[in-house]
């Protein structure tokens, strides 16, 4: 899977508000024109593997990375037009890593599952907030370290 993007704001927007009587209230100015679009990955890829290990036994491995990924923000509270782009997240990418058993539970087909997300335990900024184009004050979530889980389906 891949997925490469280049989104931007299109034009800067003026709008007025009025109240319910319809009288001018406020003036909003928007001044986005060219600013990356926030708080989605523009560019990522996924790949994954499958391998039979015995005839009801698999290993997988999947590898996701997120590029060009640009904090969220208020567009409204960008007051001038010479403002600094919005902050870009580092690029990451992650590798997870699982086995598959499919076996019979008396009359129930059943599969047992391991798996273990983020193998490598990769230290990464998931989401963040801008305040003013910077590393420095941005608001960031750092992704999860190494999980695992197990499950166990029955098809009954």
């Amino acid at each position: 899977m891949a997925s490469i993007g280049d989104w931007k704001w299109k034009s800067n927007v003026s709008a007025i508000v009025r109240d319910q009587a319809g009288e001018e209230v406020d003036v909003v100015e928007v001044y986005a024109e060219d600013l990356k679009v926030g708080d989605a990955a523009q560019t990522t890829f996924a790949l994954g593997v499958d391998y039979q290990l015995a005839a009801k036994s698999n290993i997988y491995v999947d590898y996701n990375f997120a590029g060009n990924n640009y904090a969220s923000y208020d567009v409204t509270n960008r007051e001038t037009n010479d403002l600094p782009d919005v902050w870009r997240l580092p690029d990451f990418g992650l590798f997870d890593v699982g086995v598959r058993h499919s076996f019979d539970m008396g009359a129930f087909d059943a599969t047992l599952v391991g798996k273990i997300n983020n193998a490598f335990n990769t230290e990464y900024v998931s989401d963040a907030n801008d305040i003013d184009g910077t590393a420095s004050k941005a608001q960031v979530y750092f992704g999860p370290g190494r999980t695992y889980s197990v499950g166990l389906k029955v098809n009954f």
